[in-house]
């Protein structure tokens, strides 16, 4: 039986996700990083850990937290990603991923509440 469209995107996001969850929790091991850091990488490990859950549900609503993530991403990562290449001519790759990702799992999402419709 293969696998719907949805059902691999929620499989690949919900890992990314996680693995970026994971990410922020090792960081948090770091002894020696300022408390404000350190409350950062604390908020988006349970943010992403949260993601990677709903991802994975796939809810009928999942287009508003998303959507919600998507801005603040864009709020954090597109400013710097821009001064970056602007002042420099370096590219943000991390930034990059990061904004397409988003971009590409509200794209599926909504593709996929316009496929529910029809059906």
């Amino acid at each position: 039986m293969q696998p719907t469209p949805r059902r691999l995107a929620s499989w690949i996001f919900a890992t990314l996700f996680a693995t970026v969850a994971t990410y922020h929790f090792f960081v948090l091991l770091d002894a020696e990083m300022p408390r404000a850091i350190v409350l950062r990488h604390l908020v988006f490990c349970v943010v992403d850990t949260a993601f990677a859950a709903l991802i994975w549900f796939w809810p009928r609503w999942l287009l508003i937290p998303v959507g919600v993530l998507t801005v603040e991403q864009f709020h954090a990562h597109a400013g710097h990603d821009w001064h970056l290449w602007h002042d420099s001519r370096q590219i943000a790759w991390f930034g990059l991923f990061t904004l397409s990702a988003q971009v590409v799992l509200c794209f599926l999402i909504v593709v996929d509440m316009v496929k529910r419709r029809r059906v």
